[in-house]
């Protein structure tokens, strides 16, 4: 896209949804020249912890027979963050970004499994 003689280079971002909260800050880390990220329901928390919260509240059955998102949230952080953690690329990511969340918004996907 940015080559397209069309498209104003510097207009062009990376948008994504869901596990994209885990890629996109590597991939805006490493490339300044990445002008905006946009996410859309983009963890920023350890995938360890996104699974748990997911299987404690259920969210992964599109549903609500599991704790309260606050019940869910209390047990994460009483555990120890595991597995990929996106914060360091977070914190060297020199791009503006808009994240989307909502608070009823429910994971489609099977859970997760450590990388």
């Amino acid at each position: 896209m940015r080559t397209h003689g069309d498209v104003a280079p510097d207009s062009v971002g990376i948008v994504g949804v869901s596990q994209a909260g885990w890629i996109i800050p590597i991939a805006a880390a490493e490339s300044p020249e990445i002008p905006f990220v946009i996410l859309q329901s983009g963890p920023t928390v350890t995938l360890g912890e996104e699974d748990y919260f997911s299987e404690l509240t259920r969210d992964f059955d599109c549903g609500r027979s599991g704790l309260s998102p606050a019940e869910a949230d209390v047990l994460v952080r009483s555990r120890a963050p595991s597995g990929f953690d996106p914060r360091p690329y977070l914190s060297r990511m020199t791009q503006p970004g808009l994240w989307f969340y909502g608070l009823e918004d429910l994971s489609k996907d099977e859970p997760r499994r450590e990388l």
